[in-house]
């Protein structure tokens, strides 16, 4: 049940940060990690795209990381690829 929870709050901690303008790369690693812990390949997916897009430098290391793990939990390994 707690991993449950420290996922979705990391969610929707990262969606606070991206109301009020602020947007890290430590946030949206903690969300992709929490997708990954659930295997939420999707979502974390997703998340990965917008801190492509919209962190300076785009995603790190650990972003990416961490979506190959979700992708890789799901047996999703073409997504990890792509």
């Amino acid at each position: 049940l707690a991993q449950r929870q420290l996922w979705t709050f990391s969610l929707q901690l990262l969606e606070f940060a991206q109301d009020i303008g602020i947007e890290t790369g430590a946030l949206c690693n903690a969300a992709i990690s929490g997708c990954a812990a659930q295997q939420l390949w999707q979502k974390a997916l997703e998340i990965l795209d917008v801190a492509s897009q919209g962190l300076p430098g785009g995603a790190d290391v650990i972003a990416c990381s961490a979506c190959i793990t979700a992708c890789q939990g799901a047996h999703e390994w073409q997504r990890a690829l792509a």
